[in-house]
């Protein structure tokens, strides 16, 4: 499904993924781990070793949430991020949202994720994400937009925001 959302980086085009997509979803995939930059990896080393875990999330992805929307962001024709909602009956599940690095904290994540709530109000559903502990930036966000912690593992902690009653 291709939808159009409007952002203060003006309107957003949200396309489904296509085989095209693949080395820039890899850079996206690359430039949204700066944990892996603390790796003692260079070169090829680092390449196979990047291109290894991007394949196992890839695959894990689709085996997970094989009903998943898998979406490429778009502004002005050019690919800025990544999006990956998997809808049911009682939740609208946000399993990744990646935008470039050099726009976030534009307001481009604030625009999507409002679009994302009001389906899921519109709806009368949850929407939930899990974030890493360590993003404080997506914490912040989540916190801002009315999102609660509904729980926390070792690699990620749960939000929600509840459907108006």
């Amino acid at each position: 499904m291709t939808r159009t959302i409007s952002s203060p980086m003006g309107p957003l085009l949200l396309r489904p993924e296509r085989a095209e997509d693949a080395d820039f979803r890899f850079r996206l995939f690359c430039q949204s781990k700066p944990e892996f930059d603390l790796l003692p990896l260079a070169g090829a080393a680092r390449e196979r070793f990047m291109r290894m875990q991007f394949d196992a999330q890839t695959s894990g992805y689709r085996a997970q949430f094989p009903d998943a929307e898998f979406a490429i962001i778009e502004s002005e024709g050019e690919c800025i991020g990544r999006s990956v909602i998997d809808r049911n009956e009682k939740e609208l599940n946000y399993i990744e949202l990646l935008l470039l690095p050099q726009l976030r904290s534009r307001g481009v994540g604030t625009a999507i994720i409002r679009a994302a709530i009001e389906e899921a109000q519109a709806s009368g559903i949850t929407m939930v994400f899990k974030v890493e502990p360590g993003n404080l930036a997506a914490l912040r966000l989540y916190k801002r937009l009315g999102f609660i912690e509904t729980g926390q593992a070792a690699l990620h902690i749960s939000m929600a925001w509840p459907p108006a009653s």
